[in-house]
Parts: structure tokens; C-alpha cells; sequence
């Protein structure tokens, strides 16, 4: 059996803002002069990572009472945070974990140097992210009894187009129309439907032997 479903929502990548050039003073007396502010220091402008995917880091067992700016000057030394996100399950509780821009691959590589170091009384883990899988396909478990491709559907309609449902006896394979939308599914907390918690993972299998498909009805038949 095989439904089709489409929810108005687009996935697209997260917008990073755009390099920023300092500006330098044009006055006369002195051009090569930096603009200062009122203070008389020299004025600062953000840098932002060109490569997102290589500035970040992922920092786990940070302790639950900690703020974004607790981080913040724990990993100031580091160098430039352009920002930071802390993870929260979806009863908007913080999980104990983080994701950390910085302005370059040189100051992430910094903090990762920091796993071990005690931050309110517990030592914390920082590493660089891993690569998410390029793969539409989702696979779930620990489906309800009698739970349909219509229902499974509604589940996951927040995360993007879906572009096939299909529902066995014991599992269920959802496709989606992007790879982003697929890891934003995978990412979900705490799915749970009609009493089940649902088991999401990625689906390489089935997203392999789609693609045999699509190969093998393009390949034209040879005549006799």
C-alpha cells in the first residue's frame, strides 16, 4: 500500500549571516587609522565562519542549571562564539547538551581541547559534529497495533514534504522530499503515538534499493 502526503512546510538549510568587513577610518589626518568608539578603543566586528559544518561543536554533559551565558564564558577563551543553541526535549527541558558556532575551524579545535574540564561540577565532552547521512528514508519502529499510513503521516507532517508512506506489520518506511527533512524526523524527541514510543533511525537500505529501482526502469531493454 502506498499513500502520498504533502504539508505546506519547506524544508531549507539554516541562513547564516553573511561575512562582515571591518571598516576603517577615511579622515584625513590619519587613513590608516582604525574608527574607534566612544571610549577610544578600536571598533569590533563580528566574524562569522564561512563553513559553518567546520566552526561548530557539539558539547555534552553540561550541567542542567547552566545558562547560555555560563557557556559562553566557559568557552570564551576559545575565541569567537557567532552563537550558540541549547538543546531542550519537547517538554522544553535542557538535555545537558549544545551546539557552538565559532568564527573559524581554528577556535572550534580549541574547544574541543576542553572535554574533561570541570563546569559546575561536572566534566564536560566537546566534539566536532558528525556528518548527517544524505538520505531521504527514515526508518520506525515500535509502531502502535493497526496504526496507518495516514496516522504515521500526521507524525512527521512538521518536518517537511513526505513523499511516501509505507506501513508494515512491524515497521514503517517514510520518504521524504529533501535529506533535511529526513534528519529534522530523525531528530524528533520522544515520539510517542497511541501509548508507543516510536524508534527513528535512517534508512540506507531502503533508500538503496529505491535507487536500484529508479536505475533499473531507466535502463532501456535490449532486443533479442
Amino acid at each position: 500500500k502506498k499513500s502520498t502526503h504533502s504539508s505546506p512546510q519547506k524544508c531549507s538549510p539554516k541562513d547564516f549571516p553573511s561575512k562582515r568587513i571591518a571598516k576603517t577610518s577615511t579622515s584625513p589626518e590619519d587613513n590608516s587609522k582604525q574608527n574607534t568608539d566612544e571610549e577610544g578603543e578600536p571598533e569590533k566586528h563580528p566574524k562569522f565562519c564561512e563553513d559553518p559544518e567546520k566552526c561548530q561543536v557539539f558539547v555534552e554533559r553540561i550541567h542542567k542549571n547552566s545558562s547560555e551565558e555560563d557557556l559562553k564564558s566557559l568557552f570564551a577563551e576559545c575565541g569567537s562564539i557567532v552563537s550558540l543553541e541549547l538543546l531542550k526535549n519537547s517538554h522544553n527541558k535542557f538535555k545537558g547538551m549544545a551546539f557552538i558556532l565559532f568564527s573559524n575551524s581554528q577556535e572550534a579545535a580549541k574547544a574541543v581541547q576542553l572535554t574533561g574540564k570541570k563546569h559546575m561540577g561536572k566534566g564536560i565532552k566537546v566534539s566536532l559534529p558528525k556528518p548527517k547521512p544524505s538520505t531521504k528514508v527514515i526508518l520506525v519502529k515500535n509502531l502502535p497495533f493497526g496504526m496507518t499510513e495516514d496516522e504515521l503521516a500526521k507524525v512527521f507532517e512538521d518536518c517537511g514534504d513526505i513523499k511516501e508512506v509505507r506501513v508494515s506489520p512491524n515497521s514503517a518506511y517514510v520518504e521524504f522530499e529533501a535529506t533535511l527533512c529526513a534528519q529534522k524526523a530523525v531528530e524528533k524527541e520522544s515520539v510517542q503515538f497511541k501509548g508507543s514510543y516510536l524508534e527513528l533511525s535512517y534508512s540506507f537500505e531502503r533508500a538503496q534499493h529505491t535507487q536500484k529501482l529508479k536505475n533499473y526502469s531507466a535502463t532501456p531493454l535490449k532486443e533479442p
